[in-house]
């Protein structure tokens, strides 16, 4: 009887290698042999997935926001945090803390600067932004109803300050990481935003 194969698992298991990769030593360091190595498959396993280099980065990209959208999901869905701390969780979710969520933010960096050369790409990080602001928009509807929240300009506008901050802030750390030090006080990370009208984001272990 054939040996039955999980194509999804397979192509899942590589992208994870790949991200690994680029947690550890950047996108440069990524190579479709490297990426065999990694995942404990054969170089011809990864070639019968993807073509090339920058279909195997293209894939890992899709790996990265579907774990971050999974991660997003669940902050959303979790009936023990309060609106407010779910926003808190949102934001420390997309921050480069550990080295899960450099791979993320490393491997992101390296799709917004390629959306300007191709299409297909650029129409991927469009569709992973909004999906981020919707998530955000939706947890700030839910701080407004409880009263965590006292802006009157509407969520969604919110929405694109915050993910836009979040993001640039992780891309700042990325590259400097000594850049959170001064937000960061113990256990809290500070952020002074809308009008200061929500607390310090508290930090789960990590």
């Amino acid at each position: 009887m054939p040996k039955i194969v999980d194509h999804e698992q397979r192509r899942n298991e590589i992208c994870d290698a790949v991200l690994t990769l680029v947690a550890e030593g950047g996108t440069r360091s990524v190579t479709k042999r490297a990426a065999a190595e990694r995942a404990q498959w054969s170089t011809g396993a990864v070639n019968h997935y993807f073509q090339n280099r920058d279909t195997l980065m293209l894939g890992a990209f899709r790996r990265a926001a579907h774990l971050q959208g999974k991660e997003l999901t669940r902050i959303l869905h979790d009936s023990g945090l309060s609106p407010l701390e779910r926003l808190h969780a949102t934001i420390e979710a997309t921050l480069p803390l550990d080295e899960r969520r450099v791979a993320l933010t490393r491997i992101f960096l390296e799709y917004y600067a390629e959306t300007h050369s191709a299409e297909e790409t650029h129409d991927e990080v469009v569709s992973y932004l909004r999906n981020w602001r919707s998530f955000v928009t939706r947890i700030i509807d839910e701080c407004k109803d409880d009263g965590s929240i006292v802006s009157t300009r509407d969520s969604k506008s919110l929405a694109i300050e915050l993910v836009a901050l979040t993001d640039g802030l992780a891309m700042h750390a990325l590259l400097d990481p000594d850049v959170l030090s001064p937000l960061v006080d113990g256990k809290t990370l500070t952020i002074s935003f809308i009008d200061d009208t929500w607390g310090p984001i508290q930090l789960t272990e990590f």
